[in-house]
């Protein structure tokens, strides 16, 4: 629409609904068939957007806006359903005790529940050859800037118990080459499996959005201001990130408060100078 040669545009409304609250029988709200209804509901209801929280991989406090990585999609939202449907998992395979009550999400259990079952697929996948098929290949190359970077973080986390990555040995806490190298090659299993999830993810999420976009939806993103100080992102990329030497936070993020107080959040601050000088990046 037009007026006095200028454009307007239509007004759209939507509904805001995390993935994680859909429901379902897996413990969590996820990017199959219930999404599907959702966005069938939106269309039905002349809705036109459909708003949600990050939908990144959570870290401690499980906290939409405290993700570990700012690119990577949260493997809790992988549909066991459209795995099946592969053939990359049983219906048995993929129940599991996911807690009592299936209107609440049991983290705890979710957390090695998920783990699990995603691990069942994976090794399937593994065995049809996924891990040399055209798409995966062309899903690394195409993810190059970050995938690998998360991936290896995953697997470093979960062979120190979780431990954030600034109480990591030093060798990796400060991306020492070698040590990299040999570590990366310790734990080839784990990073190829959180490859995989991700690869799963992204091919679930670009599904349910065309999905939506044919049915005349859009999904709003929305995205935390600031990255987790345990993250894939903050490991990676120090320099762009105003830390100590020893990876501790030098500037943390946060708001006046009321009396003079502050309001910490908890994230580091961003390095704005050394950005400056990395136009590139994602």
């Amino acid at each position: 629409t037009h007026l006095n040669g200028r454009k307007l545009y239509e007004r759209e409304a939507g509904i805001l609904m995390p993935i994680f609250s859909l429901p379902g029988i897996y413990g969590t709200g996820d990017l199959g068939r219930e999404a599907r209804q959702f966005v069938d509901i939106l269309h039905n209801s002349n809705q036109q957007m459909w708003a949600m929280l990050p939908n990144g991989p959570v870290g401690f406090g499980n906290s939409p806006y405290q993700a570990i990585s700012s690119c990577a999609g949260n493997h809790y939202f992988i549909s066991p359903e459209m795995l099946i449907n592969e053939k990359l998992l049983t219906k048995e395979e993929a129940i599991r005790d996911y807690g009592l009550n299936i209107e609440d999400i049991d983290y705890g259990k979710l957390f090695t529940e998920r783990r699990k079952m995603l691990e069942c697929a994976f090794q399937r996948w593994l065995s049809q050859g996924g891990h040399c098929s055209q798409d995966f290949l062309a899903f690394k190359f195409k993810n190059y800037s970050w995938l690998r970077d998360y991936a290896h973080y995953m697997a470093i986390k979960e062979e120190f118990n979780y431990k954030p990555w600034y109480e990591w040995p030093a060798g990796l806490k400060n991306r020492d080459k070698e040590t990299l190298r040999a570590n990366s090659a310790k734990n080839t299993y784990a990073i190829h499996f959180w490859e995989f999830t991700q690869y799963k993810f992204y091919q679930q999420w670009e599904k349910l959005k065309e999905y939506a976009n044919n049915k005349g939806v859009k999904l709003v993103g929305d995205m935390p201001f600031y990255i987790n100080h345990d993250s894939s992102d903050v490991w990676a990329n120090r320099e762009l990130f105003d830390l100590n030497p020893d990876g501790s936070i030098k500037l943390f993020s946060g708001l006046p408060g009321p009396n003079n107080t502050n309001i910490r959040w908890g994230n580091p601050c961003y390095n704005w100078q050394k950005m400056k000088r990395r136009p590139h990046i994602r």
